[in-house]
């Protein structure tokens, strides 16, 4: 096993010391001389990003396997999709991505502390995923620690406002982001382990993984039970203190309609109104209006709707 670290060192070393050729933002000309040196065409980045079936996996002889996925990568609002593509061939894998990766890096830090080890391109294609889907547990556990987070603050939240409604939402996509990219990969190992090019020695660690991608499916499944519900009860609470609002406006105009009424009917320009020539007549219609006032208010307390 040879550790390779410029295309044109390809020239000159054989297929069979080569188990791992890693193009990072990689030249054309750095593409053309693996090409070459595998004997097929890799996936372009144009080609990765598309999302049909027939791009994220196909089988081409003599290849054993060309297929593309996502890696997450935390990004400014949450976490971006980062496009890696895979091929395979006589035992040698070829992986293309535009950027650093920490699944990548650790692989190849373990790799070093292991050098006396005997890898293959499908062990290399194996650990890969095994890391990146540990990575993904532990974004699955950071999302599990934000929902208890929002829980708390939801519950001791008396007023429900802008900024708790927007985290909700925030958490609600990253879940819905990790949850479509987790899929991804379920899928792409699915379609590995129906392969018929793929070594059945290794079918055992294809089913390992898909278990583990199970059980994470289920936990952001939990967890979308859980936002839904805090973003209800969030929901909830908000249409109470708008019902509080509406419910104090209510009031205020039932208790001012009596007075409102007096009012008017003594703001009517008739001839024939005894009142209006009272001496008293209006303290005693200031008088009625506070009275009227204060019982609808009296009504109001003993029904209980203050």
């Amino acid at each position: 096993m040879v550790e390779l670290t410029s295309a044109d060192a390809l020239r000159s070393i054989p297929v069979p010391d080569v188990v791992w050729i890693d193009l990072e933002d990689p030249t054309e000309l750095e593409v053309k001389a693996t090409e070459t040196f595998i004997g097929t065409e890799l996936m372009t980045p144009t080609e990765a990003a598309e999302i049909e079936s027939s791009s994220r996996y196909f089988e081409e002889p003599p290849a054993e396997f060309h297929l593309n996925t996502h890696f997450l990568q935390p990004g400014e609002h949450g976490w971006r999709p980062e496009p890696v593509t895979f091929a395979m061939r006589n035992q040698v894998l070829v992986t293309r991505r535009s950027g650093p990766l920490h699944s990548f890096t650790e692989l190849a830090r373990r790799r070093k502390l292991s050098a006396h080890a005997e890898w293959t391109g499908y062990d290399t294609f194996l650990s890969l995923f095994d890391l990146r889907i540990d990575e993904d547990a532990d974004l699955v556990e950071q999302l599990s620690r934000d929902i208890i987070v929002l829980n708390k603050d939801v519950n001791l939240n008396a007023t429900v406002g802008k900024d708790l409604l927007l985290r909700i939402d925030e958490l609600l996509d990253k879940a819905m982001v990790l949850r479509a990219n987790i899929v991804d990969k379920q899928r792409t190992l699915g379609a590995v382990l129906k392969s018929e090019g793929f070594p059945t020695d290794h079918n055992r660690s294809v089913h390992t993984l898909l278990k583990d991608i199970d059980s994470l499916l289920e936990h952001i499944t939990f967890g979308f039970e859980r936002m839904e519900f805090l973003q209800n009860t969030a929901l909830g609470l908000l249409n109470i203190d708008q019902n509080k609002v509406i419910k104090i406006f209510t009031v205020a105009t039932l208790i001012f309609m009596p007075p409102t009424l007096i009012a008017s009917i003594y703001g009517m320009n008739f001839r024939h109104m005894p009142e209006l020539h009272h001496d008293l007549g209006y303290p005693l219609s200031i008088a009625l209006m506070v009275l009227s006032s204060g019982a609808a208010l009296l009504v109001f307390r003993r029904k209980g709707w203050l």
